[in-house]
């Protein structure tokens, strides 16, 4: 893909990455434990993927906590800050996840925005979400200068298949989601962002 570096997480002791910061993300969510974000079907009446998407922020938030403890003395990692009322001029839009460090304004503080998906098999208002969690990511490096932008993809290897491959230009039965995912391809390709894309097959979770 040219215009997103496309990761694939590995099982846990086996995830290599030059960057330091990326190792421990990706160790992070190799750790992610299935117990915490999967529903059995056999006991709930479940409609579609048994990955929820929101049990999975706060373990992936609780594992990272842990990976980082040792590597990022001055940075705190929050969730779901609300940015309508900051100066930054970002508008109404929640990151799911940021590295940041408090308070200060004079130095490059802004290490990491990560947004996180769960992959479903023809969803288009997931799929929307996806196109969104693109354009929040283009607008915070761009105005907020986070150095690093990761969109975290995670579900069973069908399901998140079909979801990179409609990122990568497969259409769905939506014209006007179709146009809107072209739309900030173009972008990303143009201005010549550098978004990680982070796939987790949800098989290789303990």
């Amino acid at each position: 893909m040219k215009y997103l570096t496309k990761i694939k997480v590995k099982p846990k002791g086996q995830n290599t990455h030059p960057n330091e910061v990326v190792l421990a993300l990706l160790q992070a969510l190799a750790s992610v434990e299935r117990d915490f974000v999967y529903l059995d079907r056999k006991h709930y009446n479940i409609k579609g993927t048994s990955w929820m998407e929101r049990p999975f922020h706060f373990e992936f938030y609780h594992q990272l906590r842990l990976k980082f403890k040792k590597q990022l003395k001055r940075h705190k990692i929050q969730a779901e800050i609300e940015k309508a009322s900051h100066s930054s001029g970002v508008g109404n839009k929640r990151p799911d996840l940021i590295f940041h460090i408090l308070g200060n304004r004079n130095e490059p503080v802004q290490l990491m925005h990560i947004e996180i998906k769960t992959a479903k098999l023809n969803d288009i208002t997931q799929l929307k979400e996806i196109i969104e969690d693109l354009e929040k990511l283009c607008d915070f490096k761009d105005i907020l200068g986070y150095n690093i932008s990761v969109l975290v993809l995670f579900g069973p290897s069908d399901e998140l298949l079909d979801t990179i491959l409609f990122i990568e230009g497969n259409d769905a039965h939506n014209r006007q989601l179709n146009e809107d995912r072209d739309k900030i391809i173009k972008r990303i390709r143009n201005e010549s962002k550098e978004i990680f894309l982070i796939e987790l097959d949800t098989s290789i979770l303990e």
